[in-house]
């Protein structure tokens, strides 16, 4: 059975579900408030949202909460009454449609239809995504970024209902071009083994490592607060400033750019914490 979540003011949502009730047997819920609605989401996951009016969920809180939560595969079917800014349309945001009894039923074929459809081209993108990574993962040692993004998703739901700390560090290996320029690669392979070694042993087995943008390793550390961090990117330093690889007289070592940020009212995104993290560089 197919879950819709009306998205209107109680007048409308009471027209809606007469409406529903006509085209089909749905599973139909109902709200008015971004806070209940992001629980709504989480809690039902529904297969079309339907902005019936002028909710007091504005268009652009949507899809900034759906593009920040893993909900982007839901379409919004929005009605002619409703101004939307076009700058806020994405291929997700269907309409605006009539109101008329005769397009309606039609109208929500043609979403839970796009649902289906983009859920499977999804899919199939997202195993393709997750091979390549995968691989990438086994060859920098780290978990793949297709996992790392999964963890996140699940982190950061965990830190916000149960109010958490959540930090995120970033490291940035200083002079890794020069190195690739000046040793040979399989030289500089072994001792980037030897780097992700000791940003290992310098992590908790709770933390999550990743390799991204080419150069950089992003650690997500749950229940880690601004103290926890700064232990962390102290460890992170000593650790990676002591290893040494040493092979027929070379002897190579480096130092280590880190940045972080720590969850607030400020950083409440992930890509806000990464922009955070980015600027915090030391």
């Amino acid at each position: 059975m197919k879950r819709i979540l009306i998205l209107d003011t109680e007048t409308h949502q009471y027209e809606v579900r007469e409406k529903l009730s006509e085209v089909g047997n749905f599973l139909i819920d109902n709200t008015d408030s971004i806070d209940e609605f992001r629980l709504k989401l989480y809690e039902n996951d529904p297969d079309l949202i339907l902005y019936y009016t002028r909710s007091n969920v504005s268009i652009h809180d949507i899809i900034e909460l759906m593009f920040d939560t893993d909900y982007v595969s839901t379409p919004v079917l929005f009605f002619k009454d409703n101004e939307i800014n076009e700058f806020y349309k994405h291929n997700l945001l269907l309409g605006p449609f009539n109101t008329d009894e005769k397009s309606f039923s039609s109208i929500i074929n043609i979403g839970l239809k796009y649902r289906d459809i983009y859920s499977s081209y999804k899919e199939l993108e997202e195993k393709v995504t997750s091979m390549e990574e995968d691989c990438n993962g086994r060859k920098s040692g780290f978990h793949s970024f297709s996992h790392f993004s999964a963890q996140v998703i699940q982190e950061f739901k965990k830190a916000k209902r149960f109010n958490h700390p959540l930090s995120l560090v970033i490291i940035q290996i200083d002079s890794e071009d020069r190195l690739k320029e000046e040793y040979p690669e399989d030289i500089v392979n072994k001792f980037m083994k030897s780097i992700v070694s000791s940003i290992k042993q310098a992590i908790r087995d709770t933390d999550i490592p990743t390799s991204y943008d080419g150069n950089k390793v992003l650690v997500l550390m749950p229940l880690t607060d601004e103290k926890g961090v700064e232990l962390a990117i102290s460890r992170l330093k000593s650790n990676i400033e002591k290893t040494v690889y040493k092979d027929n007289g070379l002897e190579i070592k480096t130092t280590a750019t880190i940045g972080s940020a720590t969850m607030n009212d400020e950083t409440s995104k992930f890509s806000e914490m990464v922009k955070k993290a980015m600027a915090t560089f030391k």
